[in-house]
């Protein structure tokens, strides 16, 4: 980088450029060459893109090297090292991008910091459904607003179902048993994206197939919800999301059974339960029948 930055400055001197050569006109002149080289791929698609002819590569070449010239021109006027800019960028990057949470997706890296659970905006819906506007959480659980969650079903390959407790700063059932993962859906969110969301943040669980199960409608005093159920199979490992969940682990289905005896268990999950019970078991009656 040293001897390209000292080549630069020799073709610029020579010349007398340095005149011109203020950080402004060097941005702006930047910008002209990356508008240049963006150029070459309007209106290609994907796969023209990759696989440039020789013609076409070597003037995106071109333009490459005068983009690099003229960034490197403006580092050296503003007194910046810019491959040290570079490595510290892409050590803040890093921690804004953690590849633990970020894989293989593309959303900007406010979408993974948390926010305050009241102060998040929420889909709000009709009676059938239909997307009417937004909400910040607070809003929708004061006045009790039909809206979007997701409901997880975790299982692990022993077909044990993961149970774990919530928190008792949750806005709603603090304390209670919970046997789905899942939550509210953002604005802006379709369910699909909402379910693998909620599963990485409350249990660290991702990358895993998420079956659809069904939709439903479920409502009290208190709660009114337009809800999407799915299923998933994952042995872990599983961590738990402090601000939200407690205690956690897999269990058999009648020892869930037997718990829901005894503790209190959020009822929109337990109305979930019964049901995927309700269709599994018609299901294997089906199957019998036709044995």
């Amino acid at each position: 980088m040293k001897k390209l930055v000292e080549e630069i400055k020799k073709f610029r001197a020579e010349r007398d450029w340095d005149q011109f050569h203020s950080p402004k006109n060097l941005v702006m002149a930047l910008m002209v060459e990356c508008a240049e080289l963006a150029e070459h791929f309007q209106w290609l698609t994907q796969e023209q893109s990759k696989n440039l002819p020789a013609e076409k590569r070597n003037a995106v070449k071109e333009e490459m090297g005068d983009v690099l010239v003229y960034l490197v021109n403006l580092a050296e006027r503003l007194n910046i090292d810019l491959l040290k800019a570079a490595t510290e960028k892409v050590e803040k990057n890093k921690k804004k991008y953690p590849a633990n949470k970020v894989k293989g997706k593309s959303l900007k890296y406010d979408a993974y910091t948390p926010k305050k659970a009241a102060d998040e905006l929420v889909v709000i819906v009709d009676e059938q459904n239909q997307i009417i506007g937004s909400a910040t959480r607070s809003i929708m659980r004061r006045f009790n607003l039909i809206h979007r969650a997701t409901y997880i079903l975790l299982f692990n390959s022993k077909n044990q179902l993961f149970v774990h407790q919530r928190t008792q700063t949750k806005d709603i059932f603090p304390g209670y048993y919970d046997i789905a993962a899942g939550g509210v859906v953002l604005a802006g969110e379709e369910y699909d994206l909402s379910a693998e969301r909620e599963l990485e943040e409350e249990l660290g669980i991702f990358g895993v197939p998420l079956q659809p199960l069904f939709e439903f409608c479920w409502g009290e005093e208190s709660n009114k919800v337009w809800g999407k159920a799915y299923i998933c199979i994952s042995d872990g490992p599983v961590t738990l999301q402090e601000e939200e969940v407690q205690w956690g682990r897999f269990m058999d289905i009648e020892e869930v059974v037997n718990l829901r005896a005894s503790q209190p268990f959020t009822p929109d999950g337990l109305y979930l339960l019964d049901r995927y019970l309700a269709e599994v078991t018609s299901v294997k009656e089906k199957d019998i029948k036709r044995l």
